[in-house]
C-alpha cells in the first residue's frame, strides 16, 4: 500500500510541474532541432494580437523566434470582443440584439464620447478625427527599423548601397527614423547633415530600390494586420514594405508576395523628433535676365553659355589631377551627396577590367535632385536624362544616386557623349584612364549648371588621351529653372536669376 501511495504522489507531482510549467511566463520553446536557427531550437516571447478577433471568436497571436525569422501562431485566448448592442443591433457585426423591443432611445442623442476617433458608446467614426493611426508609429517620435534574418536580428543604418539600405547586427549602429505626416500616411526621413533626408522606395512588382533624397519622398501608410508602414502598389495592388530577406543582410523594398521576407518593425525609442525644418518651398516660375556673374573653377572664369559652343576647354585642356592620384589599376570612388541630396563627384581609373559583362540595371527608380521631368512638342520629348557621371559603357558598378544627376538630354546624349566615346575607345585599346567628372552648382540650386570632366592616360603619360572640359547642361530651345528643375520655352541664354556664379577647386588646388 506504501509503494502505491508513493506512486501516486510522483505521478502527482510530475503533473504539478508540468502545470506549473506549462502555466509560467517562461518563453515558449518547442522542443526538437531546426537547421534554421542558430540556437537549434525556437524561442518566441513576445506575442501580439494579430487583431481579427471577432465578437464570438477568439482571435489569434503570433510571435517571431527570438533567433530566426519563424513565426508561430496560437489562439488568443478571451480576445472574443463580445457584441455592443446599440439601437437594436450590434455596432460591429451588426447582429440583432434578441432583447431589444424598439423602444431604446439613442444612447449618444446629446453627443458621442469619442476615444481615439470612435465612440465608445455606439461605435460612431469621430468625422474630425486626424489621419494618423492610433497604433503604429506618430509624428514626433523616433524609431529604429529592425528585422531579422537567418543569421538574429538586422538594424536599418540609414546609409545606401546599390539601392538597398545597409544593415547592421548591432543595435548601437541602428538610425532613428522619424514622421512627417502627409496625405493621410506618413513620409520617413532621417536626418544627415542637419537636414531632413527622406525615403523614396520604388514600388515595382520585381522589389525594386531604395534609397534617400532632399526633394522627394515617398508616402507609406500603416498596415495594421502585418504590423509596418507599407506602400500599395498601383500596378498590382500589393503592398511593398522595408523589410530584410531571410538571405541577405539588408534592408529593401519586397511586396507581399514574397515568402523569403520579414517585415520590419519600427521599434520607438525617442519621443521627441529633433527640430529640423523640411526642405524649403522654391517659387516655380523662372524669370529671364542678362548674365551677370560667372563660375570660377580654379580660378579660370567659365563664361555662361551663349549658344556659341556646348563646351569650353579648362586650364589648357590639363587635367587637375595631382601625381598621387594617379593609378595603373582598376579603381573608382563616388564622393557622397551633400547636405541639399546632390550629386557631388566621381573619380576612377577605368580600364578593360572595370567594363560591364551585362546590361545596366534599371535606374528609373532613382530620381536626381531637381527632376522634374518635362516634355515640348518639337523641341525635345524628354528634358532631362538620369545622366551617368561614370558611364554604364566602362564602369560597371554604376547604378548609385551618388553617380546621377539631373542633367539635359542634350548634355546626356550629345555633348558628354563626345569625350566619353574617347574614354571608352582607349579603354578597349587596353589603356588605363584617369577619369573625374564634377557637377558645378551655383549657391543651393538642385540643378548643376554643367560639369567638369577630365581625362588621361597614365599607361602612357596621356598620350593616347588628355582633356579638361566644361560642358555646359542646357537644352536649345528650353529655359531652366536650376533651382528647382522647372522649365519652360525660350532662349537657354537667357541666364536665370537664380545662376549666381559661384567659384570651385578641384583636385590639387583643394588641398
Amino acid at each position: 500500500m506504501s509503494k502505491l501511495f508513493s506512486k501516486a504522489v510522483t505521478v502527482l507531482s510530475l503533473m504539478l510541474i508540468l502545470v506549473l510549467t506549462i502555466c509560467s511566463c517562461a518563453p515558449i520553446t518547442p522542443p526538437g532541432t531546426d537547421e534554421d536557427c542558430g540556437e537549434g531550437y525556437h524561442t518566441f516571447i513576445e506575442f501580439e494580437s494579430d487583431g481579427n478577433a471577432t465578437c464570438l471568436s477568439d482571435g489569434t497571436k503570433t510571435a517571431t523566434c527570438e533567433d530566426c525569422s519563424k513565426t508561430m501562431t496560437v489562439t488568443d485566448l478571451g480576445s472574443a470582443l463580445g457584441h455592443n448592442y446599440v439601437g437594436g443591433k450590434c455596432t460591429r457585426c451588426e447582429t440583432p440584439d434578441p432583447s431589444y423591443d424598439g423602444t431604446e432611445e439613442n444612447p449618444c442623442s446629446s453627443g458621442h464620447s469619442y476615444t481615439n476617433g470612435t465612440c465608445t458608446v455606439c461605435g460612431a467614426k469621430d468625422p474630425s478625427a486626424s489621419s494618423q493611426p492610433t497604433e503604429g508609429v506618430h509624428v514626433g517620435k523616433g524609431y529604429i527599423i529592425t528585422a531579422n534574418n537567418k543569421n538574429g536580428p538586422l538594424y536599418f543604418s540609414g546609409t545606401v548601397t546599390g539601392g538597398r539600405f545597409d544593415a547592421s547586427t548591432d543595435k548601437l549602429f541602428a538610425t532613428t527614423v522619424y514622421m512627417e505626416e502627409a496625405d493621410g500616411g506618413f513620409r520617413i526621413y532621417l536626418i544627415k547633415s542637419s537636414a531632413r533626408n527622406y525615403i523614396v522606395m520604388d514600388d515595382s512588382s520585381t522589389g525594386g530600390n531604395i534609397t534617400t533624397t532632399r526633394s522627394e519622398a515617398t508616402v507609406f501608410k500603416w498596415n495594421s494586420s502585418i504590423k509596418t508602414l507599407v506602400v500599395v502598389a498601383e500596378a498590382n495592388n500589393r503592398a511593398f514594405g522595408i523589410g530584410a530577406s531571410s538571405t541577405y543582410s539588408n534592408f529593401s523594398p519586397y511586396d507581399s508576395s514574397n515568402k523569403d521576407y520579414n517585415w520590419g518593425r519600427f521599434v520607438e525609442v525617442s519621443s521627441t523628433a529633433p527640430d529640423v525644418p523640411a526642405a524649403p518651398e522654391v517659387p516655380d516660375t523662372p524669370e529671364d535676365i542678362p548674365s551677370g556673374s560667372a563660375i570660377v573653377i580654379n580660378g579660370q572664369t567659365i563664361p555662361y553659355y551663349n549658344g556659341s559652343a556646348d563646351y569650353v576647354i579648362v586650364n589648357g585642356n590639363k587635367p587637375f589631377f595631382t601625381s598621387g592620384e594617379l593609378k595603373t589599376t582598376a579603381w573608382w570612388s563616388y564622393s557622397p551627396l551633400d547636405s541639399l541630396g546632390r550629386t557631388t563627384g566621381a573619380f576612377a581609373c577605368v580600364c578593360r577590367a572595370t567594363m560591364p559583362n551585362d546590361d545596366r540595371d534599371s535606374i528609373s527608380h532613382l530620381k536626381p535632385t531637381g527632376w522634374k521631368q518635362a516634355s515640348y512638342s518639337g523641341v525635345v520629348t524628354d528634358l532631362y536624362n538620369r545622366s551617368h557621371l561614370l558611364a554604364h559603357a566602362f564602369m560597371s558598378d554604376d547604378v548609385h544616386m551618388e553617380n546621377l544627376i539631373t542633367g539635359t538630354a542634350h548634355m546626356n546624349q550629345k555633348t558628354m557623349q563626345i569625350f566619353e566615346t574617347q574614354v571608352l575607345n582607349a579603354v578597349k585599346s587596353g589603356d588605363y584612364i584617369m577619369y573625374r567628372v564634377t557637377p558645378v552648382y551655383e549657391g543651393n540650386n538642385l540643378v548643376c549648371t554643367g560639369v567638369l570632366m577630365e581625362a588621361y592616360s597614365t599607361n602612357d603619360g596621356g598620350d593616347s588621351i588628355e582633356f579638361c572640359v566644361f560642358v555646359y547642361n542646357v537644352q536649345p530651345g528650353v529655359v531652366i529653372d536650376y533651382r528647382t528643375g522647372s522649365s519652360k520655352l525660350g532662349d537657354p541664354t537667357k541666364i536665370h536669376a537664380s545662376n549666381t556664379g559661384t567659384s570651385v577647386v578641384i583636385g590639387k588646388k583643394s588641398q
